[in-house]
């Protein structure tokens, strides 16, 4: 074996006495005079412990100690490479989890039969752009959604998402806050109403609001609603607008100017009367008129101290379409009668 062959090696010199010396003695330093050429010995230096216990856990039969060398950042690529061919899904899914996933090792796992193992690759933000694509169309739907929540899902995603069969895959795109004008274009005008109305709620885009606020269907103008970020011109129309549930959604989420708060104190809807009397927003005056409100169940809610009513501050926290309303033991309908 040459010194070039041997990575990593130990070299050691080996000085041959000119007289009386019948053997090499190695490791000896003698003077340059009383030296014949030097004897050149090389073996294979032994592996630092870190990567010999590495390479001794992905080969271990113990799945726990594969899982290990899978998980550890300093697994280098032909051991990971290995390990993403690995009997063992746990394995696999320890290796479709890696922030330094090769590429190929990325491409060969969003096709592996084990549905978890898909999953936790479209979770990844290390997947390339080309491998989430291909996820989107996965069969399994808790691998395409996982593909939605990842935040290195880029426009190509984004799009193939915006343009799938997926209901929930739609609505969860919304979520996202870094969507292209063309896929925002697109879930403006969805089919699904469920999908417009998280957008309205969800949307931190003015021009999607104004766009939103006009739908035809009030569980979207519902949305728009909740949404924190809107002017109040917005509120304006949408405190007259002609559905209970869209003036509910309003009242509990921000504050009004004193005309509209008038005119809602005096809603023909319980239900948005009970929500002004529930809401935190909702001025201490306004309170006050409660407690003389026509409905029973309107004026016990107006008695309940500010502090124990609902407070929905920011878009992110408010209930709202999708999410479930807070807990109550009653809740008026709009004709008044609780359910």
């Amino acid at each position: 074996m040459t010194v070039a062959e041997a990575v990593p090696v130990a070299v050691f010199a080996a000085t041959c006495l000119k007289a009386g010396h019948g053997r090499c003695q190695q490791g000896r330093k003698a003077d340059v005079g009383d030296m014949s050429p030097i004897c050149v010995a090389v073996r294979p230096m032994n592996p630092a412990p870190e990567a010999s216990g590495l390479l001794k856990d992905a080969a271990d039969k113990r799945v726990s100690a594969r899982t290990r060398a899978a998980q550890d950042p300093a697994a280098p690529p032909e051991v990971v490479t290995r390990l993403a061919a690995d009997p063992s899904p746990g394995v696999r899914r320890a290796v479709a989890a890696r922030h330094d996933l090769p590429p190929a090792v990325s491409r060969d796992l969003a096709t592996d039969k084990n549905t978890k193992v898909r999953e936790t690759l479209a979770a990844n933000p290390a997947t390339i752009d080309d491998v989430l694509l291909h996820l989107v169309g996965d069969p399994h739907p808790y691998v395409r959604w996982e593909v939605a929540y990842n935040p290195a899902a880029g426009a190509e995603a984004q799009r193939a998402m915006a343009d799938s069969t997926d209901n929930d895959l739609r609505r969860l795109l919304t979520f996202r806050h870094d969507l292209t004008p063309e896929v925002t274009a697109k879930l403006i005008h969805d089919p699904a109403v469920e999908v417009r109305a998280n957008l309205a709620f969800e949307t931190r885009d003015p021009a999607t609001l104004a766009a939103l606020i006009t739908d035809l269907a009030p569980r979207v103008r519902a949305g728009v609603a909740f949404n924190t970020l809107t002017t109040l011109d917005q509120r304006r129309l949408l405190a007259r607008d002609r559905h209970a549930d869209v003036r509910s959604a309003l009242v509990r989420t921000v504050a009004l100017d004193e005309a509209d708060l008038q005119r809602l104190v005096h809603d023909r809807s319980s239900q948005v009367r009970w929500w002004m009397a529930t809401a935190k927003v909702t001025p201490a005056h306004i309170r006050q008129q409660l407690l003389n409100d026509p409905d029973e169940t309107v004026r016990s809610q107006a008695e309940i101290p500010p502090s124990y009513c609902t407070s929905t501050t920011s878009a992110s926290s408010a209930p709202g379409p999708g999410r479930p309303p807070p807990t109550r033991t009653t809740t008026p309908n709009s004709t008044g009668s609780t359910r």
